[in-house]
Protein backbone atom coordinates (compact mmCIF):
# COMPACT_ATOMS: atom_id res chain seq x y z
CA UNK A 1 0.00 0.00 0.00
CA UNK A 2 1.16 3.39 -0.74
CA UNK A 3 0.68 6.30 1.13
CA UNK A 4 -2.42 8.77 -0.31
CA UNK A 5 -1.10 11.68 -2.59
CA UNK A 6 -3.84 14.64 -1.34
CA UNK A 7 -4.22 16.41 -4.62
CA UNK A 8 -4.52 13.11 -6.11
CA UNK A 9 -7.33 11.93 -4.22
CA UNK A 10 -9.52 15.10 -3.63
CA UNK A 11 -11.18 14.47 -7.46
CA UNK A 12 -12.20 11.19 -6.17
CA UNK A 13 -12.91 12.13 -2.72
CA UNK A 14 -14.88 14.76 -4.09
CA UNK A 15 -16.79 12.11 -6.38
CA UNK A 16 -17.72 10.09 -2.93
CA UNK A 17 -19.31 13.13 -1.91
CA UNK A 18 -21.58 14.14 -4.58
CA UNK A 19 -21.89 10.58 -5.39
CA UNK A 20 -23.53 9.09 -2.00
CA UNK A 21 -24.70 10.15 1.23
CA UNK A 22 -25.73 7.14 2.84
CA UNK A 23 -26.39 8.41 6.98
CA UNK A 24 -22.38 10.18 6.82
CA UNK A 25 -21.34 6.24 6.50
CA UNK A 26 -18.74 7.58 3.27
CA UNK A 27 -17.96 11.27 3.38
CA UNK A 28 -14.53 12.79 3.00
CA UNK A 29 -14.37 13.91 6.08
CA UNK A 30 -11.59 12.72 8.28
CA UNK A 31 -13.72 12.90 11.56
CA UNK A 32 -16.99 14.78 12.77
CA UNK A 33 -19.45 14.83 15.20
CA UNK A 34 -23.28 15.99 15.16
CA UNK A 35 -25.57 16.51 17.91
CA UNK A 36 -29.38 16.57 16.45
CA UNK A 37 -32.48 17.64 19.13
CA UNK A 38 -36.23 17.96 18.52
CA UNK A 39 -38.45 19.34 21.03
CA UNK A 40 -41.44 17.07 22.56
CA UNK A 41 -44.43 18.42 20.13
CA UNK A 42 -47.86 17.22 20.28
CA UNK A 43 -47.22 14.08 19.57
CA UNK A 44 -45.63 13.56 22.77
CA UNK A 45 -42.22 12.65 21.18
CA UNK A 46 -38.88 13.99 21.95
CA UNK A 47 -35.07 13.16 19.64
CA UNK A 48 -31.89 13.55 20.69
CA UNK A 49 -28.95 11.84 18.75
CA UNK A 50 -25.73 12.28 18.84
CA UNK A 51 -23.40 10.98 15.69
CA UNK A 52 -19.22 10.80 15.49
CA UNK A 53 -17.06 8.99 13.35
CA UNK A 54 -13.87 9.18 10.80
CA UNK A 55 -12.66 7.77 8.24
CA UNK A 56 -8.97 6.51 6.61
CA UNK A 57 -8.22 6.75 3.16
CA UNK A 58 -5.72 4.76 1.83
CA UNK A 59 -4.17 4.55 -2.33
CA UNK A 60 -4.50 0.16 -3.42
CA UNK A 61 -2.81 0.68 -6.78
CA UNK A 62 -4.77 2.72 -8.95
CA UNK A 63 -7.73 2.81 -6.97
CA UNK A 64 -8.58 4.39 -3.14
CA UNK A 65 -9.78 1.80 -0.40
CA UNK A 66 -11.43 4.15 2.62
CA UNK A 67 -11.74 1.85 5.73
CA UNK A 68 -14.75 3.82 7.75
CA UNK A 69 -15.90 3.06 11.68
CA UNK A 70 -19.11 5.50 13.07
CA UNK A 71 -20.93 5.67 16.60
CA UNK A 72 -24.65 7.31 17.09
CA UNK A 73 -26.63 7.37 20.36
CA UNK A 74 -30.12 7.89 19.64
CA UNK A 75 -32.95 8.32 22.45
CA UNK A 76 -36.55 8.61 21.59
CA UNK A 77 -38.44 9.59 24.52
CA UNK A 78 -42.56 9.33 24.36
CA UNK A 79 -44.50 10.92 27.02
CA UNK A 80 -47.65 9.17 26.93
CA UNK A 81 -49.09 7.37 30.06
CA UNK A 82 -51.38 5.76 27.95
CA UNK A 83 -48.85 3.66 25.53
CA UNK A 84 -50.01 0.15 24.69
CA UNK A 85 -45.92 -0.61 25.53
CA UNK A 86 -43.32 0.27 27.24
CA UNK A 87 -41.75 3.26 25.55
CA UNK A 88 -38.39 3.19 28.18
CA UNK A 89 -37.11 0.56 25.05
CA UNK A 90 -36.52 3.40 22.80
CA UNK A 91 -34.33 5.95 24.94
CA UNK A 92 -31.35 3.94 24.47
CA UNK A 93 -30.64 2.87 20.79
CA UNK A 94 -26.98 2.55 19.78
CA UNK A 95 -25.66 2.10 16.55
CA UNK A 96 -21.89 0.78 15.71
CA UNK A 97 -21.16 0.45 11.95
CA UNK A 98 -17.97 -0.46 10.12
CA UNK A 99 -17.92 0.10 6.11
CA UNK A 100 -14.95 -0.50 3.35
CA UNK A 101 -15.22 1.56 0.04
CA UNK A 102 -13.48 0.76 -2.79
CA UNK A 103 -13.30 3.35 -5.64
CA UNK A 104 -11.57 2.18 -9.22
CA UNK A 105 -10.71 3.87 -11.92
CA UNK A 106 -12.79 2.92 -15.41
CA UNK A 107 -12.15 4.09 -19.03
CA UNK A 108 -13.48 7.74 -20.15
CA UNK A 109 -13.25 9.28 -16.94
CA UNK A 110 -15.84 6.93 -15.24
CA UNK A 111 -15.22 5.70 -12.04
CA UNK A 112 -16.67 2.39 -10.05
CA UNK A 113 -17.17 2.57 -6.17
CA UNK A 114 -18.49 -0.60 -4.37
CA UNK A 115 -19.07 -0.29 -0.63
CA UNK A 116 -19.58 -2.87 1.70
CA UNK A 117 -20.75 -2.79 5.45
CA UNK A 118 -21.82 -4.19 8.96
CA UNK A 119 -23.84 -2.72 11.71
CA UNK A 120 -24.87 -3.21 15.00
CA UNK A 121 -28.07 -1.45 16.45
CA UNK A 122 -29.78 -1.92 19.09
CA UNK A 123 -30.80 -0.85 22.35
CA UNK A 124 -28.27 -3.99 23.85
CA UNK A 125 -30.42 -4.66 26.72
CA UNK A 126 -28.78 -7.60 26.61
CA UNK A 127 -25.65 -8.97 24.84
CA UNK A 128 -24.93 -8.88 21.18
CA UNK A 129 -26.84 -11.23 19.12
CA UNK A 130 -27.10 -12.01 15.22
CA UNK A 131 -30.48 -10.15 15.06
CA UNK A 132 -28.77 -6.82 16.15
CA UNK A 133 -27.00 -7.19 12.87
CA UNK A 134 -27.39 -5.91 9.46
CA UNK A 135 -25.33 -5.64 6.12
CA UNK A 136 -25.58 -2.80 3.59
CA UNK A 137 -23.94 -2.19 0.46
CA UNK A 138 -24.02 0.41 -2.62
CA UNK A 139 -22.60 -0.34 -6.20
CA UNK A 140 -21.98 2.76 -8.22
CA UNK A 141 -20.67 3.89 -11.85
CA UNK A 142 -19.74 7.91 -11.64
CA UNK A 143 -19.24 10.19 -14.43
CA UNK A 144 -17.39 13.42 -13.82
CA UNK A 145 -17.77 16.07 -16.46
CA UNK A 146 -15.33 19.39 -16.13
CA UNK A 147 -15.97 22.54 -18.24
CA UNK A 148 -13.99 25.16 -17.38
CA UNK A 149 -14.04 25.92 -14.11
CA UNK A 150 -17.36 23.91 -13.70
CA UNK A 151 -17.52 20.80 -12.22
CA UNK A 152 -21.11 17.85 -12.41
CA UNK A 153 -21.20 14.61 -11.49
CA UNK A 154 -22.95 11.99 -12.33
CA UNK A 155 -23.41 9.06 -10.60
CA UNK A 156 -26.28 5.75 -10.77
CA UNK A 157 -26.29 2.53 -9.68
CA UNK A 158 -28.25 0.54 -6.52
CA UNK A 159 -27.74 -0.39 -3.38
CA UNK A 160 -28.99 -2.50 0.04
CA UNK A 161 -29.63 -0.43 3.32
CA UNK A 162 -31.50 0.87 6.03
CA UNK A 163 -31.70 4.12 4.81
CA UNK A 164 -35.52 4.27 4.81
CA UNK A 165 -36.22 3.18 8.10
CA UNK A 166 -36.25 -0.36 6.66
CA UNK A 167 -34.02 -2.88 5.52
CA UNK A 168 -34.58 -2.76 1.61
CA UNK A 169 -32.57 -2.51 -2.26
CA UNK A 170 -33.02 0.74 -3.96
CA UNK A 171 -31.74 2.02 -7.03
CA UNK A 172 -30.02 5.70 -7.12
CA UNK A 173 -29.21 8.15 -9.20
CA UNK A 174 -27.79 11.57 -8.14
CA UNK A 175 -26.88 14.72 -10.39
CA UNK A 176 -24.58 17.15 -8.43
CA UNK A 177 -23.27 21.02 -10.23
CA UNK A 178 -21.30 23.58 -9.48
CA UNK A 179 -22.96 26.21 -12.15
CA UNK A 180 -21.20 29.28 -10.81
CA UNK A 181 -18.46 30.15 -8.39
CA UNK A 182 -21.72 30.82 -6.31
CA UNK A 183 -23.89 28.44 -6.55
CA UNK A 184 -24.34 25.07 -6.40
CA UNK A 185 -27.11 22.39 -6.75
CA UNK A 186 -27.77 18.54 -6.22
CA UNK A 187 -30.58 16.30 -7.55
CA UNK A 188 -31.11 12.87 -6.09
CA UNK A 189 -31.84 10.66 -3.82
CA UNK A 190 -31.86 10.73 -0.38
CA UNK A 191 -30.56 14.04 -0.70
CA UNK A 192 -30.95 17.29 -2.46
CA UNK A 193 -29.90 20.92 -2.06
CA UNK A 194 -29.64 24.28 -3.66
CA UNK A 195 -26.38 26.47 -2.03
CA UNK A 196 -25.02 29.42 -2.46
CA UNK A 197 -21.42 30.14 -1.46
CA UNK A 198 -20.61 33.51 0.37
CA UNK A 199 -16.96 32.61 -0.09
CA UNK A 200 -14.51 29.68 -0.27
CA UNK A 201 -15.22 29.65 3.94
CA UNK A 202 -18.86 30.46 4.22
CA UNK A 203 -22.17 28.92 2.54
CA UNK A 204 -25.93 28.73 3.21
CA UNK A 205 -27.62 25.57 2.02
CA UNK A 206 -31.44 24.81 1.07
CA UNK A 207 -31.91 21.28 2.14
CA UNK A 208 -34.24 18.53 1.11
CA UNK A 209 -33.80 14.81 2.63
CA UNK A 210 -35.24 11.70 4.45
CA UNK A 211 -33.42 9.90 7.56
CA UNK A 212 -34.35 6.51 8.67
CA UNK A 213 -33.51 4.34 12.01
CA UNK A 214 -33.69 0.30 11.90
CA UNK A 215 -33.11 -1.20 15.13
CA UNK A 216 -33.65 -4.36 16.78
CA UNK A 217 -34.84 -4.87 20.45
CA UNK A 218 -32.31 -7.55 22.59
CA UNK A 219 -35.62 -8.16 24.81
CA UNK A 220 -39.07 -8.25 22.82
CA UNK A 221 -41.59 -5.53 24.11
CA UNK A 222 -44.87 -6.72 24.95
CA UNK A 223 -47.18 -4.48 23.02
CA UNK A 224 -51.64 -4.31 23.77
CA UNK A 225 -53.23 -4.70 20.27
CA UNK A 226 -56.87 -4.38 21.08
CA UNK A 227 -56.61 -6.55 24.20
CA UNK A 228 -54.18 -8.98 23.26
CA UNK A 229 -50.52 -9.31 24.33
CA UNK A 230 -47.86 -9.07 20.57
CA UNK A 231 -44.21 -9.35 20.93
CA UNK A 232 -42.31 -6.24 18.97
CA UNK A 233 -39.09 -6.78 18.23
CA UNK A 234 -37.93 -4.29 15.76
CA UNK A 235 -37.98 -0.49 15.65
CA UNK A 236 -38.84 1.78 12.21
CA UNK A 237 -38.34 5.14 12.49
CA UNK A 238 -38.28 7.41 9.80
CA UNK A 239 -38.90 11.40 8.60
CA UNK A 240 -38.77 13.54 6.02
CA UNK A 241 -37.34 17.19 5.85
CA UNK A 242 -37.19 20.40 4.24
CA UNK A 243 -34.39 22.64 6.06
CA UNK A 244 -31.55 25.40 5.99
CA UNK A 245 -27.99 24.90 6.86
CA UNK A 246 -25.07 27.09 7.92
CA UNK A 247 -21.31 26.19 7.30
CA UNK A 248 -18.11 27.78 7.58
CA UNK A 249 -14.70 26.90 8.31
CA UNK A 250 -12.84 28.06 11.39
CA UNK A 251 -8.92 27.69 10.81
CA UNK A 252 -7.24 25.07 8.42
CA UNK A 253 -9.21 22.03 9.02
CA UNK A 254 -12.56 22.60 11.40
CA UNK A 255 -15.69 23.05 9.38
CA UNK A 256 -18.83 24.58 11.66
CA UNK A 257 -22.42 23.58 10.59
CA UNK A 258 -25.86 24.55 11.95
CA UNK A 259 -29.57 22.97 10.10
CA UNK A 260 -32.30 23.71 10.88
CA UNK A 261 -35.24 21.25 9.40
CA UNK A 262 -38.85 20.80 9.08
CA UNK A 263 -40.02 17.58 9.28
CA UNK A 264 -43.08 17.42 6.65
CA UNK A 265 -43.78 13.87 7.23
CA UNK A 266 -42.71 10.99 9.85
CA UNK A 267 -43.81 7.53 11.57
CA UNK A 268 -42.60 5.17 13.79
CA UNK A 269 -43.49 1.21 13.68
CA UNK A 270 -42.77 -1.59 16.14
CA UNK A 271 -42.36 -4.51 14.38
CA UNK A 272 -42.41 -8.63 14.64
CA UNK A 273 -39.48 -10.14 13.54
CA UNK A 274 -41.35 -10.79 10.63
CA UNK A 275 -41.38 -7.30 9.83
CA UNK A 276 -45.20 -6.83 10.19
CA UNK A 277 -46.13 -4.14 11.93
CA UNK A 278 -47.47 -4.46 15.18
CA UNK A 279 -47.45 -0.55 16.25
CA UNK A 280 -47.85 2.82 14.42
CA UNK A 281 -47.64 6.15 15.31
CA UNK A 282 -47.22 9.15 12.96
CA UNK A 283 -44.90 11.58 14.10
CA UNK A 284 -46.22 15.18 14.39
CA UNK A 285 -44.89 17.85 12.11
CA UNK A 286 -41.95 19.73 13.59
CA UNK A 287 -38.50 21.28 14.06
CA UNK A 288 -35.15 19.60 14.44
CA UNK A 289 -31.77 21.39 15.13
CA UNK A 290 -28.64 19.89 14.24
CA UNK A 291 -24.78 21.61 14.62
CA UNK A 292 -21.82 19.49 14.58
CA UNK A 293 -17.92 19.63 13.59
CA UNK A 294 -16.64 18.07 10.66
CA UNK A 295 -12.41 17.70 10.90
CA UNK A 296 -11.12 17.62 7.36
CA UNK A 297 -7.52 17.83 6.18
CA UNK A 298 -8.32 17.41 2.42
CA UNK A 299 -10.73 20.14 1.48
CA UNK A 300 -9.04 22.69 3.41
CA UNK A 301 -5.68 22.01 2.32
CA UNK A 302 -6.74 21.73 -1.10
CA UNK A 303 -9.21 24.69 -1.55
CA UNK A 304 -7.28 27.63 -2.62
CA UNK A 305 -9.33 30.78 -2.85
CA UNK A 306 -12.47 28.36 -5.12
CA UNK A 307 -15.72 27.65 -3.20
CA UNK A 308 -15.68 24.18 -2.76
CA UNK A 309 -17.58 21.79 -5.43
CA UNK A 310 -17.95 18.71 -3.48
CA UNK A 311 -21.97 18.18 -2.04
CA UNK A 312 -21.38 17.57 0.91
Amino acid sequence: MQKLNLKNFLSIAILIISSIQLSAQMNEDLGFLTFSFSPLGSDNIEYRSTDMGGSIPMRIQKGVLISSLNYSFTNIKVDNPNLEYSASELEHIHSLSYALSYIHPLENNWKLLGRGGLMAVSNFSSALTADDLFLNGTLLLIKRLQKEEKLSVLSFGGGYATLAGKPMFFPYINYFKQSSRHWSYNLGFPQAFLRYHFSPHTRLSLNASINGLYANFSKPIVVDVVGLNETAKKLSFRTGFLGIEYQNQLGKYWNLFLKAEYAFWGDYMLEDNFENDIFKQDVSKGLYFTTGMKLNVLRNKTRGTKPRTESN
